[in-house]
């Protein structure tokens, strides 16, 4: 009977502890975790905040929120993903594409990855308090069709930055409260200009910056109504030739250009730049200055002075229900009241009533957050990288033709309108034709490669019969097992990704796309060939490759022939001077050559000065940043090919050369009929090698011009690179990379066919 009741008390404590547990996990999901491993969390972020202990250390702060977070979840481990602001946001595409996403990271409103179904809406994590402690408008940053995609947490703008010590020598007043009109802002320009005969006004049209758009938009228009853009674009047209208060240059000037005169030289003394400059000027203390608000040309549009934008924390899709709510919950945690204090260190706004008091010790910060209220959310689009790219090239090659009519200004501002509504309205083409329906119809293409892949297997299978591949694998097993690495290593990273972009040139390329998804035949190869930048970037990629193959060929064969007759140590010593450069990291090389070419400062220009020839304008102009790019690449060195050349060289008996000498040849006959002809071999490897070289360059256009001004700088690979990453057409960018791999591949035979000698 004891034994009996013992049992059935057991099994009562049994089903009392079933049953709570399964109440617990009813009224509260996330509060239990049955897995024994944590939860792992990924952040991915950028080097923000400088940490008030250790201000090197740009993620101290962020990993001290998460550290809080996990205490008080201890089943959740965080794990931050430091990026930095050069490749970060390629990284995270990258990521993107791949299928293995972040699970939380910060950016302003991700519209691309909100319209593949990528973020989490997080609607349901947010109450009415926290509605009415946001502001309005940083709250509207993230809501997209009626649903909220992520938290606010940094509201920026930008604003006129001005050099004190230049308004007091010049007799100019600063605006009062940083408010000025449009004639108050023009008149203080001129007068400091005659005053200083300096140009004042300091300002660039750059992709992916923001700063000069409230200029554009002085009298009406916008983004997506860019006719009306004229009297603006004509306020600075007019600031440059006819005012005289901007340089000539200013059309090809990058930001940094203008940041450098402004903070370094204090050769400008009003400037527009973001809200990031206001700390770093205050840290820096070289410079006494003061900020105002945009001009404004008439009262009716004093409150819409400049763009503002929004940082926020957002949550990628997650499969798992416990882990999305954690995710979310520590998105919302990095992003709340207490932790948006730690932005007076960033120099950005809060997004939250409960921390704007975070300047109030810090006048000038304080005077921005006041100035900040005349700004309005700026335009956004899916497709705006792209959007602005076309904008800020149209608009440079405005500021950089001289003797524009207003008439003129506005027919080119209305080009740029039609322009913007053909992109939108390819856009929704583009993802109509994603539709089922319309991919459908494109099938014939999947078939194709699928019947292709079945023939070639079944050829590769006749000839592995035919020649017994069984028996000679028995007879050299050891020969193919050495063999193995490299042909495992070389179709795993080379025959793969091939075939894998070349189905992706036929393919409507979106998130998550599998192998055989979305084909839509020829689209990609018809939006490449009718696409006016993709062909200017194969123009210049055809002049530039024309200029470098036979000029390093040339240098490299003369210098060469000079070296030959010196002894073997002297020969050493200069093989070892050209051949420096090549060693050297082509980021370091760009930098130094960047100063060579500066137009104030630069070597090149300071030669020209000597013979009296006016300054030019190497990479700020149409006419001269391709140019540049060929004179870096020549004046580089042509070492490798000197190298060749040179053991060719000494390969040649020097018999030939004695008997020529003896039967009365002079140095040109030699080297037309002995050295040339048996440096043939050399000659064609060093076409086809350079060739290859010159019609894939990158890095220095990246680093030198980044494809401008106004695109006249822009090579293939360059643009295949912005078509991938910033306006993430993958399918395009493929179909581009494809012609790019068959135009090299037929003139690369060519080249063999025209070099082609008998041994």
């Amino acid at each position: 009977m004891k034994s009996t009741f013992l049992m059935k008390k057991i099994f009562s404590i049994f089903f009392l502890i079933i049953t709570l547990v399964l109440i617990i996990v009813f009224l509260n999901p996330a509060s239990i975790v049955f897995a024994s491993e944590p939860i792992n969390i990924s952040v991915w972020d950028f080097p923000r905040i400088p940490h008030p202990d250790k201000p090197n250390d740009r993620f101290l702060w962020l990993g001290e929120i998460c550290e809080k977070f996990e205490r008080e979840n201890p089943c959740v481990k965080v794990d931050i993903i430091k990026l930095t602001w050069a490749q970060g946001g390629e990284k995270i595409k990258i990521a993107v594409l791949s299928g293995d996403t972040p699970d939380i990271t910060s950016s302003d409103v991700p519209l691309k990855y909100i319209e593949k179904g990528l973020i989490e809406p997080l609607d349901d994590m947010i109450d009415a308090s926290d509605r009415a402690d946001y502001f309005a408008s940083s709250l509207g940053a993230f809501t997209y069709d009626g649903k909220l995609y992520g938290f606010p947490w940094a509201q920026k703008t930008d604003y006129i930055y001005l050099n004190k010590e230049i308004f007091r020598r010049s007799g100019v007043s600063l605006p009062d409260n940083g408010l000025w009109s449009l004639a108050q802002f023009s008149g203080a320009m001129k007068k400091i200009a005659v005053s200083q005969k300096i140009t004042p006004f300091g300002f660039s049209v750059e992709r992916e910056q923001t700063s000069e758009l409230p200029f554009f938009f002085l009298y009406g228009g916008g983004i997506f109504d860019f006719s009306a853009a004229g009297p603006g674009i004509k306020f600075l047209y007019d600031s440059i030739y006819c005012d005289k208060i901007s340089p000539p240059e200013t059309g090809g000037l990058k930001n940094r250009d203008i940041w450098i005169g402004f903070k370094e030289k204090q050769s400008i003394a009003a400037a527009p730049f973001g809200i990031w400059a206001l700390p770093a000027l205050l840290k820096d203390k070289k410079i006494d200055f003061d900020i105002a608000q945009y001009p404004y040309a008439s009262a009716a549009s004093i409150k819409n002075l400049s763009g503002s934008s929004v940082i926020g924390f957002y949550v990628f899709r997650q499969k798992d229900e416990l882990k999305r709510q954690y995710c979310v919950k520590l998105a919302k945690f990095i992003t709340n009241s207490q932790n948006q204090r730690m932005l007076k260190y960033y120099g950005q706004f809060p997004t939250r009533k409960s921390a704007a008091s975070i300047y109030d010790g810090e006048p000038l910060m304080k005077k921005a957050f006041g100035l900040f209220e005349y700004s309005a959310p700026g335009e956004n689009h899916v497709l705006m990288p792209q959007i602005d790219e076309n904008i800020k090239n149209a608009v440079q090659k405005i500021m950089l033709t001289p003797s524009l009519t207003t008439v003129e200004i506005n027919a080119a501002c209305a080009d740029i309108d039609a322009n913007i509504k053909k992109i939108t309205a390819a856009g929704l083409a583009n993802s109509l034709k994603r539709s089922p329906s319309a991919l459908k119809r494109h099938e014939y293409i999947k078939n194709f490669f699928i019947i292709s892949a079945a023939l070639i297997f079944i050829i590769s299978l006749y000839f592995a019969v035919k020649i017994n591949i069984a028996a000679d694998y028995a007879k050299n097993k050891y020969a193919y097992l050495f063999l193995a690495p490299a042909l495992i290593a070389f179709v795993i990273f080379f025959v793969f990704p091939v075939i894998r972009g070349i189905l992706i040139s036929f393919q409507s390329f979106t998130f998550g796309s599998k192998l055989l998804d979305n084909f839509n035949g020829l689209d990609n190869y018809f939006y490449a060939l009718n696409d006016a930048v993709f062909i200017k970037s194969a123009i210049n990629t055809f002049i530039y490759t024309l200029v470098i193959v036979p000029s390093n060929i040339a240098i490299a064969l003369f210098l060469a022939v000079l070296l030959y007759g010196l002894s073997e140590r002297i020969q050493t010593l200069f093989k070892g001077a050209f051949y420096l450069p090549g060693v050297m990291s082509i980021v370091t090389l760009c930098l130094v050559w960047r100063f060579i070419f500066d137009v104030n400062a630069g070597v090149l220009n300071a030669i020209l000065g000597l013979a009296n020839i006016k300054p030019v304008w190497w990479l700020a102009s149409e006419e001269m940043s391709l140019a540049s790019v060929i004179i870096f690449t020549i004046l580089k060195g042509p070492g490798g090919a000197l190298l060749i050349y040179i053991t060719a060289l000494c390969n040649i008996p020097k018999d030939y050369f004695e008997a020529a000498a003896v039967d009365g040849a002079g140095p040109l006959k030699i080297f037309s009929r002995i050295t040339f002809p048996l440096l043939l071999p050399q000659t064609m490897f060093l076409a086809i090698t350079l060739t290859i070289d010159s019609m894939q360059v990158f890095a220095p256009v990246m680093l030198l011009t980044e494809g401008g001004p106004a695109n006249s700088s822009e090579v293939v690979i360059h643009r295949i690179y912005k078509e991938a990453f910033n306006n993430l057409n993958i399918g395009e960018a493929s179909a581009m990379s494809v012609l790019l791999f068959a135009l090299i591949l037929i003139i690369s035979v060519s080249q063999y066919k025209f070099f082609k000698y008998d041994v």
